[in-house]
């Protein structure tokens, strides 16, 4: 997680998606440092978000010192319109649980 102070108060933010996935849906791969699962087989679990002052950190946390708006996406930015409609529907949005999904 990277910290970046968003809002000029002194504050710096991190936030992290928690996902479960059922790791028998796997896709296989020849990488070993990440894991690649379809997306029927990955739930999100939670949203973490955490706040700390600069002098409260510790050390290898992780800051960028400015936060920059350009470098974010802009989902109402029209060329990005119809992206997903133009892919069509997905398959297998159910996600089955199993024993040791989480």
């Amino acid at each position: 997680m990277q910290f970046v102070p968003l809002c000029r108060d002194g504050v710096f933010w991190a936030s992290g998606w928690e996902v479960w996935v059922d790791r028998s849906d796997r896709v296989p791969c020849s990488h070993h440092d990440q894991w690649v699962q379809r997306e029927r087989s990955v739930v999100l679990a939670a949203l973490w978000v955490c706040g700390s002052l600069y002098d409260d950190m510790e050390n290898g946390w992780e800051v960028v010192e400015h936060w920059d708006p350009k470098l974010e996406a802009n989902p109402r930015d029209t060329r990005f319109a119809g992206l997903c409609a133009a892919r069509g529907p997905t398959k297998g949005k159910v996600f089955k649980e199993t024993t040791g999904s989480q």
